[in-house]
């Protein structure tokens, strides 16, 4: 079994596993937090500025992470907003909002932690009900991120997301060295695409750029 495939399955475990809470588990999650932030821009990436992929708004053009608001304007909503819970932990990341009718958020997510994995359930508006719309699975060791799934497009009917991204990432001395993506499209024939990137830092530390 290939890693796409094993990490594609783990995702349908989970979403069948909280298909039917995922409602009740966002509302507990409201009720951890103890502080908000708020963002504008990077809404091409999964939770905006707190997008668990190191490597999205690098190798992806004019893919932004956004900026955290200070505050939050009277006259316009954020992008995204952020509940973290006393000790720390993102545990709901609402949006991008939708700013046509109003503001709400088009996304609303809850995100589970037991241990060093984390397991967030994105909900979405559908004939004014929430239904699951995808669901993203990240591990990590001594605080740093080892791997990031992220399954969306959910079907309760048919089981399956219409795509599946996976992300792996290799360390040396405690920096990202490499990391290899992989994309799977169900409507198109389960096709499946990959990459592989390899990151130079200069004498500083900081990152100097890749190779594709």
């Amino acid at each position: 079994m290939t890693d796409m495939q094993q990490a594609y399955e783990e995702l349908q475990k989970q979403a069948i596993a909280y298909g039917s809470a995922y409602v009740d588990l966002y509302q507990q999650g409201r009720e951890q937090v103890s502080r908000w932030e708020y963002s504008r821009g990077g809404e091409v990436l999964h939770r905006g500025y707190y997008c668990p992929s190191p490597i999205f708004d690098i190798v992806v053009g004019n893919a932004s992470r956004g900026h955290l608001l200070k505050r939050v304007s009277k006259s316009k909503a954020p992008d995204f907003t952020y509940g973290f819970s006393k000790d720390g932990r993102l545990v709901i990341a609402d949006g991008p909002y939708c700013h046509l009718e109003g503001a709400y958020p088009a996304l609303k997510e809850v995100i589970l932690h037991t241990n060093e994995l984390q397991i967030g359930l994105g909900l979405e508006v559908w004939q004014e009900k929430y239904r699951l719309n995808r669901v993203s699975i990240c591990r990590y060791q001594d605080g740093r991120i080892l791997s990031y799934v992220l399954g969306t497009g959910w079907n309760p009917d048919t089981e399956t997301f219409s795509e599946c991204v996976l992300e792996t990432y290799t360390y040396a001395n405690g920096i990202l060295k490499s990391a290899i993506w992989q994309d799977r499209h169900q409507w198109e024939d389960a096709l499946f695409r990959g990459c592989s990137y390899a990151f130079q830092y200069d004498k500083n530390g900081c990152l100097a750029g890749y190779t594709a």
